[in-house]
């Protein structure tokens, strides 16, 4: 549906997704009211505060773009349980009330929009620090696509496509995030939109979890799914399919829900421990030295899984980090696009719990090279007008992370300007960590 933003300036594609950082939009997929809860994201408030700022209007920006044309938004308002009961009522009407007006200015239609306010009907018990008041200052902007739904069903089984296994579904539709229990026999149900883009993560105990992503359409095959998952015995190597960006570390964006899907995987077999090796893509003419770039990559891409990882509350000692070059290529006459990708790769390979806590990941003293952008000049200034001028060889999602980081400082009265391009972007990667290792 068009829409006007008077003038401000709307980021369409989704940021890259850098080492833990799953998107923070963590609300679930959900069936409320018959309606499929088709995005979701949540906006804080400090205290008595009901007015947007430029940072909030961004999100508002961000979560309508591509606005499904069945499609309604729904504002829950809460305040924290300071002042009065019926204060903090009008508080989060207030804050309810300027969202809707901002969303009504740029061209949403007002019948989309619903209003509900709690104030602090809903608080954590006892909220007396600081930190839970914070949670509780809130609003829940979720937007319910009133299109139609499809029922998902199969089963899932070991490796010999025969014995039914207990598993875990989890499905990921536009950054949100909802698990369903299969029944003993490995039997699931799920009602799944139609049209839109999924990604399904099937897992259960003592096996490798496996991601598949589809879209639903009319002629879609829809029951009587089978899944086989491959059984974690020892030496056994699984690929984790993620995905990176040519010659870094960085992942790319839809590997955000596969990196999920390996971290979900460890805590649920705690016993299990795991050589982390890193891969990439080059003649196998070519006999790569380690202290080479290529090779140096390669142990770039295992520490940046297992440091992520780390920070998501792993133990050190189940697991290790590793580089193998291009010694163990899949395809060593890789002829498509997919056939190379395959070759850059880490795998996950199952290793006896002794031998993971007595090794040491291998070092690298220029290990943030391979995690920043070529022509990336430390020295140089952040400038909003001219980054695109000085970054422009480099990936625009990446150039929108530091950006969003510069705004960030200037809302805590900060001059951004003062920073380097790779100190902000330094301060994105630390902070999606502590996001990361704060959620455990």
């Amino acid at each position: 549906m068009p829409y006007n933003t008077a003038g401000r300036k709307i980021i369409v594609k989704q940021i890259v997704l850098i080492l833990a950082f799953f998107s923070p939009i963590t609300i679930v997929s959900q069936q409320y009211n018959n309606n499929l809860v088709f995005r979701q994201t949540k906006l804080d408030y400090d205290s008595g505060i009901y007015d947007l700022t430029e940072y909030q209007k961004s999100q508002l920006d961000s979560i309508i773009i591509e606005l499904p044309k069945e499609s309604k938004i729904e504002l829950k308002g809460y305040a924290d349980n300071t002042g009065s009961t019926s204060s903090n009522l009008e508080l989060s009407k207030n804050r309810n009330e300027k969202i809707r007006e901002y969303l009504l200015n740029i061209g949403i239609e007002p019948a989309k929009v619903s209003i509900e306010n709690y104030g602090e009907k809903y608080i954590d018990a006892n909220e007396t620090s600081e930190v839970i008041k914070q949670k509780n200052r809130r609003v829940i902007i979720s937007i319910l696509n009133l299109k139609a739904t499809k029922l998902f069903k199969g089963f899932i089984t070991s490796e010999d496509s025969i014995t039914r296994i207990q598993g875990k579904i989890t499905a990921y539709i536009n950054g949100n995030k909802q698990e369903f229990q299969t029944d003993k026999e490995g039997n699931f149900e799920i009602m799944l939109p139609m049209d839109v883009q999924i990604q399904i993560n099937y897992s259960s105990i003592n096996h490798f979890s496996k991601l598949k992503k589809f879209k639903l359409s009319e002629r879609s095959k829809t029951m009587n799914i089978q899944v086989a998952l491959n059984k974690m015995d020892l030496h056994v190597k699984e690929n984790s399919n993620l995905e990176f960006i040519k010659g870094k570390s960085i992942l790319i964006d839809h590997s955000g829900p596969q990196l999920e899907a390996i971290y979900e995987m460890m805590l649920d077999n705690p016993t299990i421990c795991f050589e982390i090796g890193g891969h990439v893509y080059a003649s196998k003419r070519i006999q790569l030295n380690r202290s080479s770039e290529k090779f140096k990559l390669s142990i770039a891409r295992s520490l940046e899984v297992y440091n992520y990882l780390v920070n998501r509350g792993i133990n050190e000692s189940r697991m290790f980090a590793c580089g193998f070059g291009n010694s163990e290529l899949k395809y060593p006459n890789a002829q498509t696009t997919e056939e190379a990708s395959a070759n850059r790769r880490v795998e996950l390979k199952i290793v006896d719990c002794a031998k993971a806590s007595k090794i040491s990941n291998p070092e690298i003293q220029d290990l943030e090279s391979f995690r920043i952008i070529e022509d990336f000049s430390m020295g140089r200034n952040y400038n909003v007008d001219k980054i695109k001028e000085d970054l422009f060889l480099e990936d625009e999602k990446i150039i929108e992370q530091i950006k969003g980081q510069a705004n960030r400082l200037s809302e805590t009265g900060q001059n951004p300007n003062n920073f380097t391009y790779l100190q902000l972007f330094s301060m994105y990667r630390n902070q999606k960590l502590r996001k990361g290792k704060s959620s455990r």
